[in-house]
């Protein structure tokens, strides 16, 4: 073991050719130059143990060996390649041992045995493939000399019967120095092996981390990116909507309604970058719970009907007579997918129609076609239509306006929800989008959830308002003004904690999030020390998890920014007829009142 060490040490000392870059290759670098070594020192060793005398003609083809291996080390130095020294250092071994065997006829003599060390170095400089053949070689000598012994042949090299013995044992030793060589370098060679595995599986734990935590990162950065701009674009849209609402010129009325359209755009492609984000890191979270399909298409249909009648399409609804009805799974999400395939196929349509057409494949599948007449696709950008951010061609994006993410979360979608999303067109012949999806059948669906608003105003109710943002403040104080809302504000949770222990509120809106004490805070120590009335969360946060971190913090309802006023109605109408007879009452006399007013 001292004696491999320092060969190792040594070997490790040579300088190694700038071709060898990567570990496996510089092991076996060192490893040709080791074997090379042994093979030189065991074969000098040989032939001192026999000498000169015992047969000049195995001398000779020692020492021959000999050369030619030093020779071919020389060669590596020189810039001979890796795989061709191996190949020659495994032959000449090779060759000197078949000429021992053949010259002798092998008989008394360790040569046929040393053979079985020729594949042993093959696998250990070439691999398996260069084993496989010097192990074929050295079958076909043994084969050989068993049919010359069988034919009496006379061997050209005779050995003398008194130095038989001497020649044996100095033969075999020369043999298990080597085969132990062998195993040491092999031993040496897996230890190594599992070394680098080691350290690369290491390197691939640090990538994974590095991913993670960008990841992470990307995933703050989302969360961060849609509070901040959510936060500014509630009080862009509700400021523009209350300004619809009131007294304007026709002029006017349209550049508010450009403004408000707008707005609404740069909403939606947030929502897009967050949907997407979502979808990517396996964030999206899917309800499986029975729907109409049917249903589900036609509030597509309807949502784009006055769209598709502006340009002059036809948009219909084709269901097959195998067509399913009642499945289980996310209808919202999956009512998002046909939005965006047939607000895709309206915007590239000029003339024709949209079909939406349902039926199911031979494997029980619920298959969803949107077919149009539009520009189609030319074949070679099918597929690449389903990356973010890309369309057909740029030009594409300039004329007909899109950020190429409908699709790309279409697909993730479907995905997802273990289905298949694909498209066929062609250049002028329209194009055909066709989902897959295996979701489960049921008899009977239930009846879509409405939400019954009953009043629409709320006299006498009194609301505290905790927002520290100015203009989302004043948004939702507009927005209570109207609803005949007592309101009253507070600028930070700590203030908004004082304000709704000392006051007696009917409702608290929230936001989540404040400098110092936030909303969640805020709302966790209210209901540690017993308060009760309703808290609603007011929170830009869309990203996954938000809804329940704010129920988890005791919240009893959650409303997105930017803030809707239907959305708000909503709120009020569940929440404060449970805290306030005063508040209903006086709601039902206001009611009564403007029904008065009608008939009068």
């Amino acid at each position: 073991m001292a004696l491999l060490r320092r060969l190792l040490e040594v070997t490790a000392a040579v300088p190694l050719p700038d071709t060898v870059a990567r570990a496996d290759r510089a092991r076996r670098e060192r490893l040709f130059l080791m074997l090379t070594t042994v093979v030189v020192a065991v074969t000098l060793a040989i032939v001192g143990g026999v000498g000169y005398d015992a047969g000049k003609g195995t001398f000779w083809v020692y020492i021959g060996g000999v050369a030619l291996v030093v020779a071919n080390a020389v060669w590596r130095r020189m810039g001979g390649s890796l795989p061709a020294t191996s190949n020659v250092l495994v032959a000449v071994v090779f060759t000197v041992l078949t000429g021992v065997t053949l010259g002798t006829g092998g008989v008394g003599l360790p040569a046929p045995f040393g053979l079985a060390i020729v594949p042993m170095l093959a696998i250990l400089l070439g691999g398996l493939r260069a084993s496989l053949f010097w192990t074929i070689m050295a079958i076909g000598v043994l084969v050989l000399l068993t049919v010359l012994h069988a034919r009496d042949f006379n061997f050209p090299i005779v050995i003398d019967q008194q130095s038989l013995q001497k020649r044996f044992l100095v033969g075999m030793a020369g043999i298990v120095v080597l085969l132990c060589a062998l195993a040491l370098l092999f031993d040496w060679l897996s230890r190594a092996a599992l070394r680098d595995l080691s350290l690369v599986h290491a390197d691939l734990d640090d990538a994974r981390e590095q991913a993670q935590e960008a990841n992470r990162t990307k995933t703050r950065f989302l969360a961060n990116m849609s509070h901040e701009i959510r936060t500014p674009m509630n009080g862009v849209l509700n400021m523009l909507d209350l300004l619809r609402d009131g007294p304007l010129s026709e002029g006017q009325r349209r550049s508010v309604d450009v403004a408000y359209r707008s707005a609404q755009a740069l909403l939606h492609l947030l929502n897009d970058i967050v949907d997407l984000a979502k979808v990517e890191a396996g964030a999206l979270a899917l309800e499986a719970r029975p729907f109409s399909l049917h249903r589900s298409v036609r509030e597509v249909i309807e949502f784009f009907a006055l769209s598709a009648s502006g340009k002059g399409l036809r948009l219909s609804f084709e269901p097959g007579e195998d067509a399913p009805d009642g499945l289980i799974g996310d209808a919202f999400r999956l009512r998002q997918v046909l939005i965006n395939l047939v607000g895709n196929a309206i915007k590239f349509t000029t003339k024709g129609g949209i079909r939406v057409r349902v039926s199911s494949n031979a494997r029980g599948e619920t298959v969803l076609k949107v077919v149009d007449s539009g520009i189609g696709i030319a074949s070679d950008q099918v597929e690449r239509i389903f990356d973010p951010f890309t369309q057909a061609d740029a030009s594409s994006t300039r004329r007909h306006g899109g950020t190429g993410l409908g699709l790309a979360i279409s697909r993730q979608l479907v995905e997802q929800m273990g289905g298949t999303l694909r498209a066929e067109s062609a250049l002028g012949t329209g194009s055909t989008f066709i989902v897959t999806l295996p979701l489960p059948r049921v008899d009977e669906v239930p009846e879509p959830e409405t939400t019954l608003v009953t009043r629409t105003v709320f006299p006498g109710a009194r609301v505290l308002v905790v927002e520290d943002n100015p203009v989302n403040r004043m948004v939702a104080e507009k927005l209570l003004a109207r609803l005949q809302v007592n309101i009253e504000s507070a600028v930070d949770g700590r203030q908004g904690i004082d304000a709704a222990l000392a006051g007696h509120f009917d409702l608290v809106l929230m936001d989540c999030q404040m400098p110092e004490v936030d909303g969640y805070e805020a709302t966790r120590h209210l209901r540690e020390v017993g308060y009760t009335r309703p808290i609603v969360a007011l929170t830009a946060n869309a990203m996954e998890g938000d809804r329940e971190r704010c129920l988890d913090a005791g919240m009893d309802d959650f409303l997105a920014k930017p803030l809707r006023k239907d959305a708000l109605l909503a709120a009020l109408d569940r929440w404060l007829p449970k805290s306030t007879r005063a508040g209903q009452a006086a709601a039902e006399a206001a009611s009564d009142a403007i029904a008065e007013e009608a008939t009068a």
